[in-house]
């Protein structure tokens, strides 16, 4: 983002090898699966819309779940990044992943994507990271997506959830839904009554049990209020 090749050159190795160890660990035919730590998307329970996979903390995820693995192709996608601009052999192919998401995950019938492998349960949450990393160009799938940001609001996504729909908003140049989304009563307006000022980890001080206003999380809100070119910033155009 800032054009600091040092620090980059200093970060991508370490970037890889966290790759690498999801890589010889849980990925199987291009999925992360039988997840023995935590699965990087503990959002509160209120907000996962009954999502279809147990991801607790403290267990064995055996299934293989949508975010989870859109988050993946993400991180691989941006290593892929990072190399190019140090000039350096791609980490690794991107398309065998997709492929293998895709046949896994996305439902022909409802043009969404499911939730795990084990039930067909699709929900705003896990399609919210689909959307937003880019990884589904169906049209209308993207019309369903939109449909359920109108019906349910950016204040029905947690904080790992928003800034993805933020991005994917951006990409398809959906300025008009940002500004609906940020000022929502129940977001970035919910957050200035309660009193954030450059910290605060929820939409509101009673969306998470553990909540910290000590946390950074949802002032990147701030980010789509800012005046500067977002699609520069986040994808180079």
């Amino acid at each position: 983002l800032t054009g600091d090749k040092e620090y980059l050159a200093v970060n991508y190795p370490k970037v890889v090898k966290l790759l690498e160890a999801y890589r010889t660990r849980y990925e199987k035919e291009f999925i992360l699966k039988d997840l023995d730590r935590w699965c990087v998307v503990e959002w509160p329970g209120n907000f996962q819309q009954n999502y279809a996979v147990d991801i607790r903390e403290g267990k064995v995820c055996h299934e293989p779940h949508v975010s989870i693995n859109a988050y993946y192709i993400e991180g691989i996608r941006t290593a892929n990044k990072m190399a190019k601009a140090l000039g350096l052999p791609p980490y690794r192919d991107e398309a065998p992943l997709i492929e293998a998401f895709h046949k896994t995950f996305y439902s022909e019938k409802e043009h969404l994507f499911r939730d795990g492998t084990e039930k067909e349960h699709f929900t705003f949450v896990g399609n919210s990271f689909v959307f937003g990393f880019g990884l589904c160009d169906d049209p209308i799938f993207e019309e369903n997506i939109l449909k359920m940001l109108k019906e349910q609001k950016m204040s029905a996504l947690s904080f790992f959830c928003t800034f993805p729909m933020l991005m994917g908003l951006t990409r398809t140049d959906r300025w008009d839904l940002i500004r609906d989304a940020l000022t929502e009563e129940g977001t970035w307006k919910r957050m200035l009554r309660e009193g954030a000022t450059t910290t605060f980890e929820g939409w509101g001080k009673d969306c998470k049990w553990n909540i910290s206003l000590f946390h950074l999380t949802m002032s990147y809100a701030a980010i789509f209020m800012a005046d500067v070119d977002l699609k520069k910033l986040f994808f180079g155009e």
